[in-house]
């Protein structure tokens, strides 16, 4: 088993991550303004999935070492961690092949371990295969998508969905071998989020690459609800993790990014009918359940909707370069 100390780690990350001062809002016309906006939006935000995932991974350990109870604060502290990347990620193109490592789904579980009907399959049981960081990272999405052997929803499963006394009692077969593999890639995602937080690609460097951007994200949303409940599949959070990106959307649209400033000065109507149908989507979703398909179906309108806006401000923005 490969060390790992996701402590040291994140103090390392945290001493190197410097903030520019947050200044009044500045038009978001002003194209360099509205660059720095984003960065301090995105520092606040990728520190923030830091130090939510550092927390799940001491969770994670914490009932790995059977410290608790139960596994309801390594849930929390999961949905928690899970919900600050979804919005850190908000600006992430939906292909980056980076985010199939943090936060691919979904996954099929007998990839990972052991199912009732066939109780040798997955990793776990596959002791011809060394759990350490490159043979796990090559077994990731190896043949097929739901092959998933990294991030997020690895650990969802183990947290949500599996047995807890397979974790914890000796006598459950490849116990130990399971927790080393769980521990193995709780540090791997910590890593893979580092380098997320680092990496300068996800900086749009206008206003009409913000504005594409959001509108990329708009359309991968709703090919995400429409297969809705294959994202957390194990905690049941599928239509919750919409409601998630919806809001970071609207948080860009707002102070203090304020692509809003942007959008009126090319058009106060679309911008306003934009932000209307955005309210009402995300206000629409989180109070809706993944069984009330006529409310679903409305959210898919209106996400539709959005999508559909974006584009035309986008069309819009281009006429003006």
């Amino acid at each position: 088993m490969e060390n790992y100390k996701p402590a040291l780690v994140l103090l390392m990350f945290l001493a190197g991550c410097s903030q520019p001062a947050v200044n009044n809002p500045v038009p978001a016309s002003n194209g360099e303004a509205l660059t720095a906006s984003i960065a301090i939006w995105q520092s606040e935000k990728n520190r923030s999935v830091v130090e939510k995932t550092s927390r799940l991974i001491d969770k994670t350990n914490a009932f790995l070492d059977a410290e608790m109870d139960d596994r309801s604060a390594w849930q929390t502290a999961w949905l928690e961690a899970h919900d600050m990347w979804l919005a850190a990620s908000i600006l992430r193109k939906p292909d980056e092949s980076a985010l199939k490592d943090i936060d691919a789904w979904p996954l099929e579980p007998g990839f990972l371990d052991s199912l009732p009907d066939y109780p040798t399959t997955g990793i776990v049981n596959d002791v011809t295969l060394a759990l350490k960081s490159d043979v796990i990272r090559q077994q990731n999405q190896y043949t097929d998508d739901v092959e998933v052997s990294l991030g997020f929803h690895v650990i969802e499963y183990y947290a949500f969905s599996r047995d807890p006394d397979d974790m914890l009692l000796a006598d459950r077969h490849n116990s130990e071998r399971r927790r080393l593999m769980i521990r193995l890639i709780a540090g791997l995602l910590m890593l893979d989020l580092l380098n997320f937080s680092s990496s300068p690609a996800i900086q749009p460097s206008s206003p009409l690459e913000l504005l594409t951007r959001l509108h990329q994200r708009s359309q991968a949303i709703f090919s995400e609800l429409n297969r809705l409940g294959e994202h957390s599949q194990s905690s049941g959070k599928s239509l919750h993790n919409v409601t998630v990106q919806l809001a970071a959307i609207e948080a860009l649209l707002q102070d203090p990014v304020s692509l809003n400033h942007y959008l009126i000065e090319l058009d106060p109507g679309k911008t306003e009918t934009l932000n209307s149908s955005l309210k009402e989507a995300i206000a629409l979703s989180r109070d809706i359940g993944n069984d009330d398909q006529s409310s679903v179906s409305r959210v898919l309108l209106l996400i539709s909707a959005v999508s559909h806006q974006f584009e035309d401000l986008i069309t819009l923005g281009k006429g003006e370069l």
